[in-house]
């Protein structure tokens, strides 16, 4: 766990084995991803999707170094795709929420963005990005209640725990 350099190394070791060993080059870009090399885990991504090009994760894992590459035009196709072939991938559904929000297309990115809290209720950040895409769109009413979701889960992560609670 969190040696990804070991993780890494013993993923090439294998693909020299075998060029085409199943999720060696995904395992490998995600220890990259994790240990900040984002470039190499793109090569990683793209050569594990030469092998698997209907792989979710893969593709969902791609668009993530693409968007932390600030290569958002190039991300979101992906992220289309990969919701595209499963309607209820949350983080999918929340990344290109949040890119189509920065992009100024408020309409769709609710649509996105409602989809992921309702997958993953207990994120704070969905709520609050729903609720500025409802202000944007004047609903109001909407934004106040996703903000009051937001506020009410920042409140219940913030609480201390009693020293006899229970672990």
């Amino acid at each position: 766990m969190g040696d990804y350099p070991h993780a890494v190394a013993a993923c090439r070791r294998a693909l020299e084995l075998d060029p085409k060993t199943p999720k060696a080059h995904y395992i490998a870009g995600l220890a990259l991803l994790r240990d900040g090399h984002s470039q190499e885990a793109e090569a990683d991504l793209r050569a594990e999707l030469q092998l698997d090009p209907n792989s979710e994760e893969t593709q969902y894992n791609l668009a993530f170094v693409l968007l932390q590459q600030s290569r958002a035009e190039e991300a979101v196709p992906w992220l289309e795709k990969v919701v595209a072939q499963d309607p209820n991938h949350a983080q999918a559904n929340h990344e290109l929420g949040k890119q189509l929000l920065s992009d100024g297309k408020t309409e769709e990115a609710a649509r996105y963005l409602e989809v992921a809290a309702r997958l993953t209720p207990n994120l704070a950040h969905v709520h609050y990005q729903l609720q500025s895409a409802y202000r944007t769109l004047g609903r109001r009413a909407d934004a106040d209640r996703e903000l009051q979701i937001y506020k009410a889960i920042k409140d219940k992560t913030r609480e201390p725990q009693s020293p006899d609670a229970k672990q």
